[in-house]
């Protein structure tokens, strides 16, 4: 009986030693970290849209989002000298595997400035080439309803999907397509 104590004793120590070194170690790396993720997502907000120099955030609250927007986290107003020059537009979305971060780029003139992946999980390569230069690149220029398709583009309304990453392909898309919508539905006209 006597060792059975000791021993419930050690773990008894062991675990509140380990309990507290876990929480110091919380503490002090919880404001680094967020730091690092806003530091990530402002790099976002001025790649996929450079011609911005300042970023004013847009109240979501304002407007009673649809299930159509329900990904979208965040909405910056892109300003240049004052003049508004587009929107970013921020969602946490579900590709292959969830955790898909991502946020668009939307010129004035409504066209897609640019597609920046802030993190994913997906599957290392297949779709996590989804976040490669080139393929985001067929974004940039679009406007209106895009589609994705596993063969060469016919048409401009066509993104070509990552081999073998189609339902990430397919969620980027989407959540381009939804972008859009939100652009020329709340910000087009007051922006």
């Amino acid at each position: 009986m006597k060792d059975i104590m000791k021993l419930a004793l050690r773990l008894i120590i062991i675990t509140a030693a380990a309990g507290l070194l876990l929480g110091l170690t919380y503490n002090a790396t919880k404001e680094p970290i967020a730091y690092q993720e806003e530091l990530s997502k402002s790099e976002a907000r001025m790649a996929v849209l450079s011609q911005a120099t300042d970023f004013e955030e847009f109240d979501l609250t304002a407007v009673s989002l649809e299930d159509a927007y329900a990904d979208i986290t965040e909405v910056y107003i892109g300003l240049n000298d004052g003049q508004t020059v587009g929107a970013t537009i921020s969602f946490d979305t579900t590709g292959y595997s969830s955790g898909l971060n991502l946020t668009v780029g939307i010129a004035q003139d409504g066209t897609i400035a640019g597609v920046d992946i802030v993190s994913h999980g997906e599957t290392p390569g297949l779709g996590a080439k989804a976040d490669d230069a080139e393929y985001l690149a067929q974004y940039i220029g679009k406007s209106g309803e895009l589609s994705v398709v596993k063969t060469e583009p016919s048409a401009d309304s066509q993104i070509q999907a990552v081999t073998g990453a189609t339902i990430t392909s397919s969620a980027i898309a989407d959540a381009v397509n939804a972008a859009q919508q939100f652009y020329q539905e709340y910000l087009a006209k007051g922006v």
